[in-house]
């Protein structure tokens, strides 16, 4: 106990950060979950420039002051990045780097927040008219790229992310794939004759699924790369990279070419399980068709 504590003592910040990260990722369940709490505790150690401070410097304050800084973040996103700086700190507690736990006596000053922040964001179906004004936005600037002689590289690019948002829209509304599947996509998942069929990142589940006209068109867009195993292999670096919120940017800012308002990506995934839902399929095979392992989960998407 001597002998760690003195490691402890003489351990920054950055040392304990990537002991963590490697053992997170060693005994997780879920790849993204891991991401994202490595995200978010590097995203702390890199706003608060404490990296090369000692582990043992580290005081409540300095989780605190980050936690609850007045960034406009929902009461929701504080409690999970909490949550991922309570992991370090118990890790380093774990392995006896330090004499207590300074993240235990945090907490997400909720009367800091605004009614909004507080509020819960209601999720919500895309119309079947939104899902139309988005492809045909999609297919008018793809048809306008293709047209354009001579492209740049930078337009040859923007092409190739048009396509992309172009497949993630019809793959996501009429498959229920979350976007980091869509992104991590396989070309072996195409294989089988009139099926699409994913091991899920998140859960690691297999779902099958029949191509109808819709989805079908998201599949057969899918364009050639350089990659003989992914389907979009720039956006699989970004998803599992640590700028993976860029994607997020990018839908939104499609979101908003159309003027569509109050919509996420993941909103895709709840309209495919209400569609499936109104077409009378039951509630045990949407969870099956969408790789939850819990009926309840589901019943969460059906609106």
């Amino acid at each position: 106990m001597i002998q760690k504590l003195v490691v402890g003592a003489n351990l920054t910040v950055e040392g304990a950060v990537v002991e963590w990260e490697q053992w997170l990722r060693s005994v997780s369940a879920s790849d993204r979950t891991a991401d994202n709490h490595v995200m978010f505790v590097r995203a702390w150690m890199r706003d608060t420039k404490l990296a090369n401070k000692k582990i043992t410097s580290i005081a409540e304050q300095d989780i605190s002051k980050w936690i609850n800084r007045d960034d406009g973040a929902k009461f929701a996103s504080k409690r999970v990045k909490l949550a991922a700086l309570r992991s370090l700190f118990n890790f380093c507690s774990i392995r006896q780097y330090l004499n207590g736990d300074p993240s235990r006596a945090v907490r997400v000053k909720a009367k800091l927040l605004s009614h909004e922040q507080k509020e819960p964001r209601r999720k919500t179906c895309f119309t079947d008219e939104e899902i139309k004004r988005i492809v045909f936005y999609l297919s008018e600037q793809m048809l306008e790229l293709d047209l354009t002689p001579d492209r740049t590289p930078a337009q040859d690019h923007r092409l190739a992310v048009t396509r992309f948002w172009y497949c993630a829209t019809l793959i996501g509304r009429y498959a229920g794939l979350r976007l980091g599947d869509i992104c991590c996509l396989e070309r072996a998942s195409l294989a089988k004759p009139g099926k699409l069929i994913v091991w899920t990142d998140k859960t690691n589940t297999r779902v099958e699924l029949d191509l109808d006209e819709n989805l079908a068109r998201g599949i057969a867009a899918i364009p050639a790369s350089t990659s003989k195993k992914l389907c979009f292999p720039e956006q699989d670096a970004i998803m599992r990279g640590p700028q993976r919120a860029k994607l997020s940017v990018q839908f939104s800012r499609i979101l908003q070419a159309v003027k569509i308002r109050g919509h996420s990506f993941h909103d895709l995934r709840h309209s495919f399980c209400s569609d499936c839902k109104r077409r009378g399929i039951p509630t045990p095979h949407i969870a099956k068709l969408v790789g939850h392992a819990d009926e309840e989960t589901t019943k969460v998407y059906l609106h």
